[in-house]
């Protein structure tokens, strides 16, 4: 489904468009939306799902003032300048990242969960668009940026420049969305070069290479996604896992990571017991350090948060095709395939990784008891496959 800018009088406006095989228009009237952008940080928008003339309008609560609408709390986290409502002002040509000249035209989305009073969304990707032109957002890949920078200033000697991003990093962890667009405004307003903010911070910063040059903007091909979404809950969690997994802006810390992880487990995969180190015939070895809650999420590089697996298993374990869970009765980490992955099994075979459901011996966890999984980590992540 999507958040749709529609022209109203001149003055754009948002509504749901677009079906969940799931949830119905009429379940959703009168829920507030809440933007869970990364696992477990959410921001209560204000923003509520109206019937109106037969369309599902987005409407602000009476004692919100008309800046705090969805598009720009989700400028506000990722950095980008300040978008506005009247598409018919923005322009023609490129779309250039410049306050006041593009849209949000569409913001689609994956759910979260619905409660009685709540709509949680995670935007997927927005189109950025003017009068003539659009161009694709990646919201997790631009995140992942915001993120990066936020880890790279933490570590640098005071500057204004630094103050204010962790202001911004703490108005996220807060969930407040007025402080996340105060704080964006002024760092909006602090930079001297008229173009995209994050690129800007980024060349203030250092932190520009090969992979950030986009900034997660697609200017040469949109393509819109169905209008239906058929999956369930279930499989949409799991597809947000794999996507914040995958995200790897991680640097000096994530090579100390890899070795810290690897070393403690003795290069043996912790699902399998196959010790797999690099050799002078190999050159690299065979097992990978796997964090349990995404970097990209969570920036936690304690060897807590990792455990040491081969390449097979670290692609099951990020897939969910491998759960591991923490049994406090008996002190056991335990290996299970999940029932909705046994479903799937006339698709692949599941043989390789049946063999390994149940408890995994301790022998295989680090000497050091300190460096076992932390199971608050485990159960955390765990809530993301219900």
């Amino acid at each position: 489904m999507r958040l749709a800018l529609r022209s109203s009088g001149g003055r754009g406006e948002y509504e749901l468009a677009g079906k969940h095989s799931d949830f119905p228009s009429s379940s959703l009237f009168n829920k507030e939306i809440i933007i869970e952008l990364s696992p477990g940080v959410r921001i209560s928008t204000k923003n509520f799902v109206k019937h109106q003339g037969g369309k599902r309008r987005i409407r602000l609560t009476d004692d919100i003032n008309d800046t705090q609408h969805i598009y720009q709390i989700l400028a506000a986290l990722l950095l980008l300048p300040k978008p506005i409502r009247e598409k018919g002002e923005t322009g023609d040509g490129p779309v250039g990242l410049i306050d006041d000249r593009f849209s949000f035209a569409d913001i689609w989305f994956d759910f979260v969960r619905v409660t009685a009073s709540e709509l949680t969304i995670r935007p997927t990707f927005v189109r950025l668009a003017n009068n003539e032109n659009s161009s694709s957002l990646d919201v997790a890949q631009r995140m992942n940026l915001v993120i990066g920078l936020w880890n790279k200033v933490e570590g640098e000697s005071d500057s204004s420049s630094r103050t204010r991003l962790l202001a911004h990093r703490a108005s996220y962890h807060s969930g407040g969305p007025a402080d996340l667009l105060e704080t964006a405004s002024i760092i909006r307003h602090n930079l001297t070069q008229e173009e995209d903010p994050l690129r800007n911070l980024y060349r203030l910063h250092h932190l520009s290479d090969g992979s950030t040059t986009d900034m997660g903007i697609n200017t040469i091909l949109f393509v819109e996604p169905p209008q239906k979404d058929t999956r369930s809950i279930l499989q949409s969690a799991q597809e947000i896992a794999r996507v914040w997994r995958h995200l790897k802006y991680r640097g000096a810390e994530g090579e100390k990571f890899r070795r810290n992880v690897t070393s403690a487990y003795g290069f043996t995969c912790l699902f399998t017991g196959n010790c797999l180190p690099s050799t002078p015939l190999t050159g690299t070895p065979g097992v990978d350090a796997a964090h349990i809650l995404p970097w990209a999420t969570h920036n936690i590089n304690d060897v807590q948060n990792g455990i040491c697996l081969d390449k097979l298993c670290h692609w099951a374990f990020d897939s969910g095709i491998l759960r591991l869970d923490f049994d406090a009765s008996t002190n056991d980490y335990l290996l299970s395939v999940p029932t909705a992955i046994k479903r799937q099994q006339s698709f692949m075979d599941l043989t390789p990784f049946l063999a390994l459901e149940g408890p995994i011996p301790k022998s295989r966890l680090p000497h050091d008891h300190n460096k076992w999984p932390d199971p608050a980590f485990i159960n955390q992540f765990n809530l993301l496959f219900p």
